[in-house]
């Protein structure tokens, strides 16, 4: 049988240490029109497979070693620039901020002789990965975007120069289950209609089930292809856990929101008279489509935003009267962006010491004292070993570290300054079942210990599910529903929350 890649016994060392390979015994085929899964767990290396297709992984100080590697007719080193298409996991990372997305694709464009603006085919692109009326997108900003429509954008530029394979990293993850199921159909009607390859990295079971042809497994720096009945073993056996045994007190307003409304200048609100409450001890979910308005009222509760209208209130102070430093000593916040939320000149270590700087009993500690005071070093080991993470990550800079790696990090950052709330935005997003799973045990540690309260800001409804009591449901702005977690999923009122379910079940 001809296949489109074949490679047989690929090996990847880091380039200054040949005995520690990072990927070993790789063998791997893929066929024209096909659709194949890549799952592990997180840091297990999909996404350095995914770059080592495509020469990517030099980036990352790799070398590659392999006994053959074909791509149809061409051999690796005569492989045409278009043969493969990547698409990131994280797209607000991945789009240049002081550019438009019109100035994407032309900058994206193989030239040819034609040198002449291709508009059209550029709003052909945009309506194919499902915007309506593109051509008002071609002169925004990525910051003017919702998370989603950032990732439907990068696979729009994936498309543009008509590749044989597109690598998806995980690019679903920011997307809420309509836009994830209206993607995931798009990569399977493109492939038929264009005889497009598509690579699947995921660390979603339920993906990998519903869309792929086939499955491979990364396990113990190795590739194992996976039978149906392997793959639905494991996904039979993944469950998340349930978050239990909450001590609410509703008589005490942890956080408080009164007919807020935000937009940007003099244009539309983003958001319209949102109104809702988190009482102590509460973990209150957030859930509404892409674009609905999640990440700017989390950007307002963050005071990065001021509202236009309405109030914030936390402890029944507004959020105006704080200094940000006592402000982030009360709440904090796990951002979505796994890549622009860490300091890519800064070592692990660093970036979680400056937490026991904003602690309310640390305050008067230098960093110098906290960093040399065996305890904080003992209780940031303590938590990365049940975050399942190795100490020498310590020592590493961000860009070293997997995707699932940045999360944990990115979580553990915000618990150990142990303030009263935090905010989880999509925190669980690039994470295997099993890592989310560690991070609600340490959730579930943090909150028995402390009483911590969390606002709960996720496209995945089954984890709302299973941790939070009470949900709301954002919807063009508004606040279109909220109760009891299990109410508003088993009868809910609301058309968006209809749409919602329908795909999710």
């Amino acid at each position: 049988m001809s296949y489109l890649i074949e490679i047989k016994n690929m090996k990847l060392y880091p380039k200054d240490n040949y005995s520690k390979p990072l990927l070993e015994n790789i063998n791997f085929k893929l066929n024209k029109n096909s659709i194949i899964s890549i799952i592990g767990e997180s840091g297990s290396g999909k996404s350095l497979f995914g770059f080592s297709l495509s020469s990517k992984e030099y980036l990352y100080n790799v070398i590659k070693e392999f006994d053959s590697f074909k791509c149809h007719d061409y051999l690796k080193n005569s492989i045409p620039i278009n043969f493969f298409s990547y698409i990131p996991q994280e797209p607000l990372s991945s789009l240049n901020p002081v550019i438009t997305i019109y100035e994407h694709f032309e900058i994206n464009r193989i030239p040819n002789e034609k040198n002449d603006s291709q508009e059209s085919n550029y709003i052909n692109l945009l309506e194919e990965v499902g915007f309506v009326e593109p051509e008002n997108l071609l002169n925004l900003y990525p910051h003017e975007l919702s998370g989603g429509m950032a990732q439907r954008i990068l696979i729009a530029l994936a498309l543009q120069n008509n590749p044989n394979v597109l690598v998806a990293d995980e690019a679903t993850s920011s997307l809420d289950a309509v836009n994830e199921k209206i993607i995931l159909d798009l990569l399977v009607t493109i492939s038929n209609s264009r005889g497009l390859s598509v690579l699947v990295i995921t660390h979603d079971l339920r993906i990998a089930k519903n869309y792929c042809n086939d499955h491979y497994l990364i396990q113990n720096k190795t590739l194992i292809n996976l039978s149906n009945n392997e793959l639905a073993d494991l996904e039979s056996k993944a469950k998340h856990q349930i978050f239990d045994g909450l001590d609410i007190d509703n008589s005490k307003e942890i956080l408080k929101v009164k007919d807020l409304s935000f937009g940007f200048n003099d244009n539309k609100n983003i958001l319209k008279k949102v109104d809702f409450k988190i009482h102590k001890g509460e973990i209150l979910g957030l859930v509404g489509l892409s674009g609905s308005g999640k990440s700017t009222l989390t950007k307002v509760l963050m005071k990065i935003y001021s509202p236009k209208k309405g109030t914030c209130t936390l402890f029944e102070k507004n959020l105006k009267e704080y200094t940000p430093k006592s402000y982030a000593s009360n709440i904090q916040i796990v951002f979505q962006d796994l890549y622009g939320s860490l300091n890519p000149k800064r070592k692990i270590l660093d970036i979680l010491l400056d937490s026991f700087l904003i602690r309310e009993e640390l305050k008067s500690l230098s960093k110098d004292r906290i960093s040399k005071n065996i305890n904080y070093r003992e209780e940031v080991d303590l938590y990365l070993e049940e975050l399942g993470l190795n100490k020498d990550i310590l020592l590493r800079f961000p860009k070293s570290l997997s995707g699932g790696q940045r999360q944990k990090i990115l979580i553990l950052k915000a618990l150990l300054v142990k303030p009263k709330v935090i905010i989880f935005d999509e925190p669980m997003s690039s994470l295997d079942l099993k890592s989310q799973n560690e991070i609600l045990s340490i959730i579930r540690s943090l909150y028995l210990e402390h009483k911590i309260t969390i606002l709960f800001i996720t496209h995945d409804y089954r984890l709302v599910q299973s941790i939070c009591n009470r949900v709301m449901v954002l919807s063009e702005g508004t606040i279109v529903e909220e109760g009891e977690t299990s109410k508003v999923f088993t009868n809910p009122s609301n058309s968006a929350t209809k749409k919602i379910l329908e795909v999710v079940k």
